[in-house]
């Protein structure tokens, strides 16, 4: 009678795929961020992000470290 509506497919498994993928590139901006600016702590930031970045307040912490943070060098 009625026809059940869901978001994800089971014939569609390449939408999951692209959800997946988008996540994790939003999971890993402050990283992304850190290493394009030649951060000084770029790896801390990285390992806080794979431990922590799951939260959300771990993750703005560690987007805004990575935006005003010092850096190594000039920024190009």
């Amino acid at each position: 009678m009625y026809e059940q509506v869901t978001v994800w497919h089971q014939n569609d498994p390449a939408l999951f795929f692209i959800f997946l993928l988008a996540l994790l590139v939003i999971h890993f901006i402050p990283s992304f961020v850190a290493f394009s600016r030649k951060h000084s702590s770029r790896m801390l930031i990285l390992i806080l992000n794979l431990l922590m970045g799951w939260t959300v307040l771990g993750w703005a912490l560690l987007l805004y470290w990575a935006a005003k943070g010092k850096t190594d060098g000039l920024l190009v």
